[in-house]
């Protein structure tokens, strides 16, 4: 019995399986599948901040996800073909990061709502 779980979840197996499958999607859809989806993200990041913080905290925080949107409308909206160059990957992952570490320091800090 030993024997037959290692040998269906063994990852040479599972990773084959996972490159079919991401074959297989990127054959259906190319790009348009994941296209939206740092869309998406920002659409959900903007939901849930003022759900969570107030007054300054959420002024500054919003104030980056509109920088954030004005990065990725470029690249990702309205069919956006073009992959990001490295210099706009890296400026995205720095804002991303600074996004992160405020949020990390409002809710240490214990500014978050209840």
């Amino acid at each position: 019995m030993a024997e037959r779980l290692d040998e269906l979840f063994s990852p040479e197996r599972l990773r084959k399986n996972w490159r079919r499958e991401a074959a297989e999607e990127t054959d259906k859809a190319g790009r348009k599948a994941t296209e939206a989806i740092p869309l998406a993200c920002l659409t959900q990041l903007q939901e849930m901040i003022p759900s969570r913080f107030t007054g300054e905290d959420l002024q500054t925080l919003n104030l980056m996800l509109e920088e954030l949107g004005a990065m990725l409308e470029p690249i990702y909206g309205d069919g956006g073909e073009n992959a990001p160059t490295a210099e706009e990957r890296a400026a995205l992952n720095e804002l991303l990061n600074r996004i992160e570490d405020l949020v990390e320091a409002f809710e240490m800090a214990g500014r978050q709502r209840p």
